[in-house]
């Protein structure tokens, strides 16, 4: 069953959790062919959860469990979610579609996935890093991206192109590299 995977990252990211439990992510969800939903809140606070969202992760021992997760319908769409795991790397590759802050370390594990890819950049960080990450790998054509935001989230996910370019294998642009060195300075 096609799933999108959110991740928020290891911190908070309410702007990008309200987005996601908003009406209209869901249906844009389902505009993608996905029927379900799994996200990796993080830190983001019980307060910043809608209460049957909270009620539920607290039913599963979330407030004591870091790595408890909860299911539930959400918006008429499955939505499991959880704070921790040791590895997020079997749900981006399970996922049909991931949307994800903008970190770089998230970008290019979902990248080297060949996952199709929506980054939420937080604006509210200072020196803005991740917009400039998101809009080179935009303007390479490797990814999507938007501000947070409700409907900046669900309108940038209901129009995600079907097909992105994927990065260069680094084993190949390493080689390439070496051969332009090579043929530039001689050998030695």
């Amino acid at each position: 069953m096609p799933r999108v995977f959110v991740t928020v990252g290891t911190t908070e990211f309410p702007a990008l959790a309200q987005a996601v439990f908003a009406p209209g992510f869901a249906e844009a969800a389902r505009r993608q062919g996905c029927d379900s939903v799994e996200m990796q809140i993080g830190r983001l606070s019980p307060e910043a959860l809608p209460a049957p969202v909270r009620e539920a992760l607290s039913r599963a021992g979330g407030d004591d469990d870091k790595h408890a997760s909860a299911s539930l319908d959400w918006n008429g769409m499955p939505l499991t979610v959880f704070r921790f795991k040791a590895s997020i790397q079997p749900c981006i590759e399970s996922a049909a579609l991931v949307v994800s802050h903008a970190g770089a370390g998230s970008v290019f594990e979902c990248l080297r996935a060949r996952k199709r890819l929506l980054v939420v950049v937080n604006d509210e960080l200072m020196d803005n890093h991740q917009q400039e990450l998101a809009k080179a790998m935009a303007d390479g054509g490797h990814l999507a991206y938007c501000s947070a935001g409700d409907a900046a989230v669900a309108a940038a996910l209901a129009t995600l192109p079907a097909a992105f370019e994927p990065l260069a294998d680094p084993a190949t642009s390493l080689s390439a590299f070496s051969a332009v060195v090579s043929e530039e300075l001689g050998s030695f």
